[in-house]
């Protein structure tokens, strides 16, 4: 692990990173969280791996490895382990990928405030300030505010019909109020329930 890495707290970790624009996919996994690098580029870029993605991991088979599926797509775990993975290797090639030195980097404490999720022009506000790490679940008009630690904090109800989804493509947005000085992340899950739309 790089100095100056906590593994206690979740960081994010930042390196330079050399590409031969083959394509192969290059997964930094810290603990149980896996971050993907798609090595679509040529020559060093400088990249900053932040929150596990959840859904391009899916999309790979990796080498057996310590797995539950809430640690795996969320927690960092015991982050003193740290391995690199290689995927996505184009057949009958070489590729070469050259890594810099590893930094770790602090998250910023902000809030969100009053997200709301917009479905095909249809909005629902939901009246929470969130804090770096902590989350909110939207299911059947109740909500739920969690920690950072996965710990249930607050119950309360949205301000707006919950949006349905339609039959075929769907668009959907999410917005809220930040008190960060740049530009801030968030990460929404969306997943249908009810009858089957045919």
């Amino acid at each position: 692990m790089p100095d100056g890495f906590d593994p206690t707290k979740l960081q994010a970790t930042g390196f330079w990173l050399c590409g031969d624009g083959q394509g192969e996919v290059l997964n930094v996994q810290v603990g149980r969280c896996s971050q993907l690098v798609k090595i679509d580029f040529t020559g060093w870029k400088y990249v900053e791996l932040l929150e596990a993605d959840s859904t391009e991991v899916s999309r790979y088979v990796w080498p057996p490895m310590e797995y539950s599926v809430y640690t795996h797509y969320r927690e960092i775990g015991d982050a003193r382990v740290c391995r690199l993975w290689y995927n996505n290797i184009p057949a009958g090639t070489t590729v070469r990928c050259l890594i810099g030195p590893p930094a770790a980097l602090p998250y910023g404490e902000y809030e969100l405030k009053n997200p709301t999720v917009t479905v095909n022009g249809r909005s629902v506000v939901l009246p929470v300030a969130l804090e770096s790490g902590s989350y909110v679940e939207l299911r059947g008009g109740k909500c739920v505010k969690y920690d950072a630690k996965g710990v249930p904090a607050a119950q309360f109800a949205p301000e707006g019909a919950v949006p349905l989804l339609k039959k075929g493509e769907n668009l959907i947005r999410v917005g809220a109020e930040s008190s960060a000085p740049t530009s801030a992340r968030a990460e929404a899950t969306v997943i249908g329930e009810g009858d089957r739309l045919q």
